[in-house]
């Protein structure tokens, strides 16, 4: 592998080297290096197998990347290396949380139905009433509202809690 760079100098002088790379993580400490030694790099590309690749120069900062590179190469390898789950595994725990999702849409319809009739009960009572009207109106009205939107969270939560026991059923199947 080759790294050809070109580089501005403290003099303001155009540097162009070739050099040989065991790794692509020593050329970028080199291009690091010569950061950190105060020129400016105005070009580097790596060559190999007849086959060129411009790196962006912004990206040496004067700082070290072999020891990052080779710390991200280690993870990454152990999440390679790690046994990965089971298709029945990964099955099981989906289905265990769709259920744990229908459960959530079945509390919280439960809770819309419940806010629903308390404020109808409370509307009724309103409306048989015999205090003040425009108090009573105004009071009509809000129960009206409150009530409309709660009947539409209430859609909303049976519209998805039809799609998750869909979609629960479909797994069921395969």
């Amino acid at each position: 592998m080759m790294l050809i760079l070109s580089a501005l100098g403290e003099n303001n002088q155009i540097k162009q080297f070739t050099c040989s790379l065991e790794s692509v993580e020593d050329g970028f400490d080199f291009l690091s290096r010569i950061v950190a030694g105060g020129d400016t790099l105005l070009a580097a590309h790596l060559l190999e197998n007849r086959k060129q690749v411009e790196l962006p120069v912004t990206a040496f900062d004067g700082m070290p990347m072999s020891v990052a590179i080779r710390q991200l190469e280690h993870e990454w390898q152990a999440v390679l290396n790690a046994p990965a789950q089971t298709l029945a595994s990964i099955g099981k725990e989906t289905v265990r949380l769709i259920q744990s999702q229908i459960r959530q849409y079945q509390i919280t319809i439960a809770q819309h139905q419940q806010m629903i009739n308390h404020y109808q009960t409370w509307l009724r009572r309103t409306e048989s009433s015999f205090g003040d009207v425009s108090r009573r109106n105004v009071l009509i009205r809000r129960y009206q509202v409150l009530i409309e939107r709660h009947q539409i969270q209430l859609g909303k939560a049976q519209a998805g809690a039809q799609a998750v026991t869909n979609r629960l059923s479909a797994l069921r199947v395969v």
